[in-house]
C-alpha cells in the first residue's frame, strides 16, 4: 500500500512539474470556457447521458455531429462517402508526436461507431 502511495506521489510530481502554474491556471480557464456548457443550455431537451457526456468530454453512440463538435471538439481530417463519414482525431504523444486516439463513424448525422486506439 505505502509502495503504491509513492509511486503515485513520484508520477505526480513528474507529471506535473514540468507544467508552471500560468501555465495550469490557463488550460483551466480553457476548459471553463467549453462550447459544450453554451450548447446543453441552448438545447434543453437533450437527454441526461448526452448532456453529461458533452459536459465531460465524451461521445456516446446516437449523438449528432453538432453534439460530438462540442463535446470533443472538431476531427483532424473527415472522410466522407455517400451518407457515411468516418472522422478522425489525433492526440498529441511523447515530443509532440502525433498519434491517432479515435475514428467516429457516422450515418445520417448520428454516430453508430467509436473506434478508439491505444
Amino acid at each position: 500500500m505505502m509502495k503504491n502511495f509513492i509511486i503515485f506521489i513520484i508520477l505526480t510530481f513528474f507529471g506535473y512539474g514540468c507544467i508552471t502554474y500560468g501555465e495550469y491556471a490557463h488550460q483551466l480557464l480553457e476548459l471553463q470556457k467549453r462550447p459544450g456548457r453554451d450548447y446543453i443550455q441552448s438545447h434543453p431537451n437533450l437527454s441526461p447521458f448526452k448532456r453529461i457526456a458533452i459536459e465531460n468530454g465524451f461521445v456516446i453512440v446516437g449523438m449528432t455531429a453538432d453534439e460530438v463538435v462540442f463535446a470533443i471538439g472538431e476531427p483532424y481530417r473527415t472522410v466522407s462517402s455517400g451518407l457515411s463519414d468516418m472522422w478522425v482525431y489525433y492526440g498529441a504523444g511523447l515530443h509532440g508526436k502525433l498519434f491517432l486516439t479515435r475514428c467516429l463513424y457516422f450515418h445520417d448525422d448520428k454516430l453508430v461507431k467509436i473506434q478508439t486506439f491505444k
